[in-house]
């Protein structure tokens, strides 16, 4: 499925990029980790966890940003060795495996991305930060609460950097909508309301267009290492490249898509963790998927 980069992605990524590493004094690296990129004048080391499509992007983005600000690729990790190998040819890493703690186990590295579906998020967050890594992880950061509770408290015992690639964050416009609202330019405001609306053609949500049922697995891939702690069930094409379409590996639209729009209420009210919350949403079409295409929050 293709995922390209809107120019907001590009420059919530660049953002990231360039202060990762000034943030790392005031957010807690280890003094090991920091001293490696004073030591080679502010250079900042990389682990790419995850090199898929959106994966496949971040390499773009760091290929764009190397010379500039000073970036180093040092090792690439997806439970589908062929791309793993090309996603470290694309970047020239030296190192390159199938299993994600393979990029963790390096020392010199100082920060990693994780692109893997939204199931594994949790797990190989909570893993870098105990290998002292810092994270930048695709959205949403875990698949439960409680995967997100335990991200957050892990994040606080580390004091490690971790972003979440919500791009809308990096606009300017709620920004400004915060600063007006704090203000009291618009006076208390009781509600507010946000949409995001996308269209599918006839093989539905998130799909990939003819995709064969019987599809075999590649052999290289880890079919095993992708499951992580979802149920074991065999080999299914949909489930590694649709995955947002079933409950065991995803929120559906709701954690893919209406994160992005929540995040952006989140920051211009200033809100915090809800008192309450109702939902609601239904399958109209495309019985084979188990997550609600259409869904109100």
């Amino acid at each position: 499925m293709s995922n390209p980069v809107s120019p907001t992605a590009k420059v919530a990524r660049r953002s990231f990029l360039k202060t990762v590493g000034v943030a790392a004094a005031g957010l807690g690296w280890s003094a090991k980790s920091y001293a490696q990129i004073l030591g080679a004048n502010d250079r900042i080391r990389m682990g790419f966890i995850g090199v898929g499509d959106m994966g496949t992007n971040h390499l773009n983005a760091f290929n764009d940003l190397k010379e500039q600000d000073n970036l180093e690729a040092i090792a690439v990790a997806d439970c589908w060795k062929t791309r793993a190998d090309a996603g470290a040819g694309k970047i020239g890493a030296a190192h390159v495996g199938a299993d994600y703690r393979h990029v963790l186990d390096r020392p010199e590295i100082d920060y990693v991305t994780i692109a893997s579906p939204e199931h594994r998020h949790a797990q190989m967050t909570l893993d870098a930060l105990d290998a002292g890594k810092s994270v930048y992880c695709e959205k949403p950061v875990t698949h439960t609460i409680p995967e997100a509770l335990a991200v957050m408290k892990k994040q606080q015992a580390t004091k490690l950097a971790v972003q979440v690639g919500v791009q809308g964050m990096s606009d300017d416009s709620y920004i400004s909508a915060h600063q007006a609202i704090k203000g009291g330019l618009l006076g208390r405001v009781v509600q507010a309301q946000i949409d995001y609306v996308r269209r599918y053609g006839k093989q539905g949500l998130f799909a990939v267009p003819d995709l064969p049922d019987d599809m075999p697995k590649p052999p290289d891939l880890d079919w095993n290492a992708w499951l992580g702690s979802a149920p074991r069930t065999d080999w299914n094409p949909h489930h590694y490249f649709e995955w947002r379409n079933f409950s065991m590996y995803s929120g559906g639209i709701a954690a893919d898509l209406f994160v992005h729009r929540l995040t952006r209420m989140l920051k211009a009210l200033d809100l915090t963790y809800p008192r309450r919350v109702v939902g609601m949403g239904g399958i109209w079409q495309w019985p084979r998927i188990e997550t609600f295409p259409t869904t109100s929050r």
